[in-house]
């Protein structure tokens, strides 16, 4: 079993994981991400999962199920084993990556995820949460009249 954590591990596990078929292979993977939940990194890394939309419906799904019900337990910085701010930074930085997702369950789960950042970040530790926002408009309209174009 995998117990380095980086992407290609996460996937890996996170694939066993999602796995139709129960048995001891994945009950392995999930013990393997229980035990990462406290790894630096390991929600970070998670996000970029759910983002790439080159990989299967299950794997992204168990990916930001798992990043969402990490931020409910280690949001907080009184957590033990909390989410660094530097990492909190980086997720943020992405939270809108995929809003024009197809999938209408992985849509909801996403819009969850960002309504518990928000909720708990703003407006301390994410004072620019409505210029992002705007940022990312701002961008998607560009994006999408050079489409037209």
């Amino acid at each position: 079993m995998v117990t380095g954590l980086d992407y290609n591990s996460l996937l890996q596990v996170l694939s066993s994981a999602s796995s139709p078929v129960r048995g001891p292979e994945q009950q392995q993977a999930e013990t393997q991400l229980k035990s990462w939940e406290s790894e630096k990194g390991f929600h970070y890394l998670l996000q970029s999962v759910y983002i790439d939309t080159q990989l299967s419906l299950q794997v992204r799904w168990l990916a930001i199920i798992c990043l969402k019900n990490g931020v409910e337990r280690y949001w907080r910085p009184t957590r033990i084993n909390a989410i660094t701010k530097e990492e909190k930074l980086e997720i943020r930085k992405r939270l809108f990556n995929n809003l024009h997702e197809s999938n209408n369950q992985l849509t909801i789960q996403n819009a969850h995820l960002i309504a518990k950042i928000t909720r708990l970040d703003f407006p301390v530790e994410w004072p620019t949460l409505f210029e992002d926002i705007v940022q990312f408009l701002e961008s998607s309209v560009s994006s999408s009249n050079e489409q037209i174009t």
